[in-house]
């Protein structure tokens, strides 16, 4: 080891107009047994956010997402496209949350004139930019939050001015190379230098979640937030499962993972560094790194201190020349044990059976001592038609009544039921929230393909305050935002697929058969009788047709007889 050191948060003066890009990834191996891997590529444009308007020059960057945001006049903007769900039970809190398959939102400065075409037209942009289909977010999957979705960025009270925040998100939207090779194409060095040349699609595909993010937003550039910086973070988070890939070993490594070894560092990068959690590592099992760190990282974040493992890759690279596959190896195969859950977490289901009416529920876990305050955000397609006197909100089978209720019904084909809840979560409770809906009957054409599949409904997102720091995991570079040692985290429940009463769509393809037989067997003999002529056949000239038949064929057999004797004489 070289030498060990401790983070403190600091900001420091930067020359306006410059431009700095980092790179870094965190390891850390999950109590179950699996490895949680992030991303995060970084780019801090030292440019107040107004002047963008104007800018003319993009060095590092990137030009499309740039002219986007000055063309549009953004004050924040995040999307994100995810496979597979995060299990808060088992794995925490992941570094950057996201909800399974596609979601956007973002806020327009208070200026904007027209904010609804606007926002038309970024999902428009967006969906040809990383190759997805979130123009169908149309004005009957947006919402515009009141209580949630607050921005994370630097805002001042103009900022927040009313129906300037829009939300939408595509609960069947799948995620493939085809959205991976476009958001790497936004990065300075593309995906031939620095920590890119690890996302090798076939391994971060086959892994058991992952997600690819963008996150823009306006940040302090010194310490009295006199003047402001623009931020763009590129994440991509990925778990892999070691026990089960590698026989029941827990043990791993780059080239195990990401299928290559780290070959160079992008040059415009300031930093590119690998950190790996040892946290929670020695309680457990021992391991040992494969090469030695480069230092000892402890983070100080609330009351408790993290340990990682910093591996400069840039003075490595530099030194040594040569491929680098670092990894980390246990003694023992991996023995599962019981995990404990986190202070927040909630599963969301569908009640109810038969396919005319149904109900959602949502069970929200409090493990904390104290109560904690809440605000939950669903939103219900027009479809399924919600009944807000249905709804009930119990906690450990006790009635509570929330803070504050909003709610907008939604309009057929229109807009969707856009509910937020405003409670405190007693402590140590499971509360539970439930409400009925009824089924809606589509047009045949307003059904998506394989309809008897079903249709999916958004993720619920519960946001809160605790104040504890127990299973968050964090980059330890990373400032967060703290206060009165309250940790914000926003969670994403499940989607939900509901089946809607469909027709039966073999019905167009049985009447096209019945219909063909019919007319099949129907037009030959209507053909015979309108194109041939019918006649009384005639007697006499029968016979005298038959006797002509009969005389012929007895003058052949005469001829032969006699040309058979002729010959016999001679």
């Amino acid at each position: 080891m070289d030498s060990q050191t401790t983070i403190n948060s600091c900001k420091c003066e930067t020359p306006s107009d410059a431009e700095d890009y980092s790179e870094s990834l965190v390891l850390k191996p999950l109590p179950d047994g699996h490895l949680y891997a992030f991303f995060e590529l970084k780019t801090v444009w030292h440019k107040d956010l107004h002047s963008i308007n104007w800018a003319n020059r993009f060095n590092v960057f990137p030009l499309s997402l740039g002219k986007l945001i000055s063309k549009h006049e953004l004050q924040e903007l995040h999307f994100s496209l995810t496979k597979g769900v995060w299990k808060h039970q088992r794995w925490g809190y992941a570094i950057r949350e996201a909800p399974p398959n596609a979601q956007l939102w973002l806020w327009f400065q208070h200026f904007h004139k027209n904010p609804q075409k606007a926002w038309r037209d970024i999902t428009s942009e967006l969906s040809g930019q990383f190759c997805s289909s979130i123009n169908f977010i149309d004005n009957s999957a947006t919402v515009q939050p009141k209580y949630s979705l607050r921005p994370e960025g630097v805002i001042d009270g103009n900022s927040l001015r009313n129906g300037s925040i829009f939300y939408g998100a595509l609960p069947h939207e799948s995620v493939c190379t085809e959205n991976l090779t476009p958001w790497k194409k936004l990065l300075p060095c593309f995906a031939t230098k620095g920590l890119a040349t690890l996302l090798n699609a076939a391994h971060l595909f086959n892994s058991y979640y992952f997600s690819l993010a963008v996150d823009f937003r306006p940040i302090c550039r010194d310490i009295h937030c006199e003047s402001t910086s623009v931020e763009l973070i590129q994440s991509i988070s990925v778990v892999f499962n070691p026990p089960v890939m590698f026989d029941g070993k827990q043990s791993w490594s780059l080239v195990k993972l990401f299928g290559t070894t780290l070959t160079s560092t992008c040059s415009l990068a300031a930093k590119t560094t690998l950190y790996i959690d040892l946290t929670d590592t020695n309680n457990k099992n021992a391991s040992k790194l494969t090469p030695e760190p480069t230092k000892l990282v402890y983070s100080v974040i609330g009351a408790e201190e993290r340990k990682y493992a910093a591996y400069d890759l840039k003075q490595i690279m530099t030194q040594n020349g040569k491929a680098l596959n670092i990894g980390q190896y246990f003694q023992d195969n991996f023995v599962y044990t019981n995990v404990k859950p986190p202070p927040l977490y909630a599963n969301r289901f569908i009640k109810g059976y038969g396919l005319a009416d149904g109900g959602i529920t949502c069970h929200i876990f409090n493990n904390l001592d104290k109560p904690i305050e809440i605000v939950y955000l669903d939103v219900i397609p027009w479809y399924l038609r919600m009944y807000l006197h249905t709804l009930k909100i119990t906690a450990n089978s006790k009635s509570i009544k929330p803070h504050t209720i909003y709610y907008k019904p939604s309009k057929d084909r229109i807009q969707s039921h856009h509910l937020e809840l405003l409670l405190v979560l007693p402590p140590n409770s499971m509360t539970d929230i439930s409400y009925q809906f009824d089924r809606v009957f589509l047009k045949w054409t307003e059904y998506p393909p394989d309809a008897n599949h079903g249709v999916y409904v958004n993720s619920a997102i519960i946001s809160a305050n605790l104040n504890t720091d127990k299973n968050f995991t964090y980059l330890p570079i990373r400032e967060t935002i703290s206060t009165q040692n309250l940790h914000f985290v926003r969670i994403y429940t499940q989607t939900l697929l509901v089946s809607l009463p469909t027709p039966d769509f073999s019905m167009p393809y049985n009447v096209i058969c019945l219909v063909s037989t019919v007319v099949s067997l129907a037009f030959g003999p209507i053909h015979n009788l309108t194109t041939r002529r019918a006649r009384i056949a005639d007697n006499e000239s029968d016979k005298k047709t038959k006797q002509s038949l009969i005389s012929r064929v007895k003058n052949f057999f005469k001829r032969k007889t006699d040309t058979k004797s002729s010959e016999q004489k001679e």
